[in-house]
Formats: structure tokens, C-alpha cells, sequence
């Protein structure tokens, strides 16, 4: 398989991930990639404010939040960093607070776009980020729920991201899951080569 197959293989096996949990990160080792400073030709990174792994899609994901400079509205950017046989992909989005979210309602907090192939015309997956609280009493984690975009007209349409949480609810996690996706987050940390 060449590697652009292989990645495509990525993917196809990343469309069939439904959602996923973003823990609160307090390891200085789990990093978020800001981009590359061509001048010092290194990777500028901080700190990533939450992040998840999953083993299973070989899937790592890591956040931040973020406020714009012009409005002072905050939002939360994400990296991804998925694979199959140990080729690499890697996608980025923004999400903005969903300013038509009625108070007491399901719906999310947050909504946008990761681009799959980092250009206009690629591949894109509508996400929804709710913001959640563990009831085991350990912080806040992001709850969020990704689609394929719907095609343009005249083209296959996906379904979107539903507006309603309550249909794609998961599991509360626990202290052990949250430990134990910190902890993977950060073994994962040790070959970051996030390129964007």
C-alpha cells in the first residue's frame, strides 16, 4: 500500500469515529503545536490545555483554548494526529462558542470544522464540543461529537452533527479513565511531530 493509500485508509477509519472525550491536561509533555517558525526552523508549542487518546483509531487529539485578539471571544482549537501502520495524518480546526445556544439546553457549546486535508477543498468533519463536568468530582472534560460534512449540492450528502446531545450521550468517564487517557496522551507526547 503506498502511503497516500494508507493514509486515506487513516481517514476512512477516522469517519467512523463518533466521539470521543477531551480531559483537562496538567502534563507540560502533552504539548499543542502552534505552527512552524521558519526562522528558528522549530515547532512552536505550549502547553496543551486538554487531550485525549484513542488507542483503538490511533487517534490522538489535543486542545486549546484560545481568545481572539480583535473581539476577545475565546474558542478552542484543535490538532488531531491520526494513522494506520505507522504512517501519520494530521488535521486542525477551530470551534467557536455557538452563539444560538438557548440556556438549559443540550445543545453544544462549541461548533466548527476539522479540515481533514488542510486545504479548502478536502475532506471536512463537523464537530459539536459540549462542556462537561465528571461527576466522580474531577474537573471538566469536553464531550464531542463529529460527522462528515455534508457535500456541496450535486454531490453525496453526510449527516451533520447533531444539535441534540441527548442521541449520542457516552459514558461518564472516571478518575481511572481520565488517568489512563493523561497518561497515553503523554507517552504519546515523547514522538510529537505534529507539522502544522
Amino acid at each position: 500500500m503506498t502511503t497516500a493509500q494508507t493514509i486515506q485508509a487513516a481517514k476512512k477509519r477516522l469517519l467512523t469515529v463518533k466521539n470521543f472525550n477531551l480531559f483537562n491536561n496538567d502534563k507540560p509533555q502533552v504539548t499543542f503545536t502552534l505552527g512552524y517558525n521558519k526562522d528558528t526552523k522549530e515547532f512552536n508549542k505550549v502547553q496543551a490545555d486538554f487531550g485525549g487518546y484513542d488507542k483503538d483509531n490511533d487517534l490522538s487529539i489535543r486542545g486549546l483554548n484560545a481568545k481572539s485578539k480583535s473581539s476577545g471571544n475565546s474558542y478552542v482549537r484543535l490538532n488531531l494526529e491520526f494513522g494506520v501502520d505507522g504512517v501519520r495524518a494530521y488535521a486542525h480546526g477551530i470551534f467557536y462558542h455557538n452563539r444560538h445556544k438557548k440556556v438549559g439546553s443540550n445543545q453544544p457549546d462549541f461548533l466548527g470544522v476539522i479540515n481533514l486535508d488542510n486545504n479548502d477543498d478536502g475532506e471536512k468533519l463537523e464537530v459539536a464540543l459540549w462542556k462537561k463536568t465528571a461527576k466522580s468530582g474531577s474537573g471538566e472534560y469536553l464531550y464531542a461529537v463529529m460527522s462528515q460534512q455534508a457535500a456541496p449540492v450535486g454531490e453525496s450528502k453526510a449527516q451533520p452533527a447533531s444539535a441534540d446531545q441527548s442521541q449520542h450521550d457516552a459514558a461518564e468517564p472516571d478518575q481511572a479513565a481520565i488517568d489512563a487517557a493523561n497518561s497515553a496522551a503523554a507517552a504519546a507526547a515523547d514522538a510529537d511531530k505534529i507539522p502544522f
